[in-house]
């Protein structure tokens, strides 16, 4: 489903985010990306949605190398992706509905299946009650829940999450991280970068663990597989 191959990406300046990172997540896995600020988790988040290119190596999005995508293919590859956001990102002179059905409308589907695929998905997050409402209307959590609806609304193959509770209590975190672990029964691959603990624990998954640009821990299905540092000789991640 999504395989990164020895992909390093340098920024002007000099600055590294990435730096010879390799793994494979499977179709319908969930996977915690965690790590230090600056370790490089929304930098490889974007890779895959193609928001940035990576400087060397190759990012792989169900066999398809998203790099070198010519650019009128890319709102393809991003029609099967969902994001989500810390800040949720909703257009506030929108209504929940409007927002929700932002892709499916244009993308040109009928009115009716528009209003299908919103319902569904705020019914899935428990806000079919509030379509109507403003965001300024709602409060943070909700705004959430509805980035996270809209993010579900075309049935996307991957689900990315970036820091999405970053401004929540523990109580509307365990929510959210709850309706991603739904989303990966329904058959989403789900990849949440988040620096919470608690989620990570009260969610077993896979983790992927960065440190400065570089991958330093994989753990899954009950056993950690250490990852030798390319640089600093230093110690991994216990």
């Amino acid at each position: 489903m999504i395989q990164f191959l020895r992909v390093c990406k340098s920024f002007p300046g000099g600055q590294v985010a990435l730096d010879e990172v390799s793994f494979s997540i499977e179709a319908g896995e969930f996977v915690f990306l965690t790590g230090d600020s600056g370790a490089g988790k929304t930098t490889l988040l974007s890779l895959v949605y193609r928001a940035t290119l990576p400087t060397s190596g190759s990012v792989l999005v169900n066999g398809r190398n998203v790099g070198s995508l010519p650019r009128k293919k890319v709102p393809y590859l991003r029609r099967t992706i969902g994001v989500v956001f810390q800040d949720s990102r909703l257009i506030r002179r929108k209504t929940v509905y409007e927002n929700v059905t932002y892709l499916p409308r244009i993308l040109g589907y009928s009115v009716s299946r528009q209003r299908e695929l919103a319902m569904e998905a705020l019914d899935q997050v428990g806000l079919a009650d509030r379509a109507n409402a403003f965001p300024a209307q709602l409060s943070g959590g909700e705004q959430q829940r509805v980035a996270i609806a809209r993010a579900l609304a075309n049935d996307p193959a991957v689900l990315l999450a970036d820091e999405p509770t970053g401004n929540l209590d523990p109580n509307l975190s365990h929510q959210i991280f709850q309706l991603f672990v739904e989303a990966r029964a329904r058959g989403t691959t789900v990849i949440v970068a988040t620096h919470d603990p608690k989620a990570v624990s009260d969610f077993p998954a896979r983790v992927l663990r960065l440190g400065k640009g570089q991958l330093i821990a994989d753990t899954g299905a009950g056993e950690q597989r250490e990852l030798e540092l390319a640089a600093g000789n230093q110690e991994p991640t216990r």
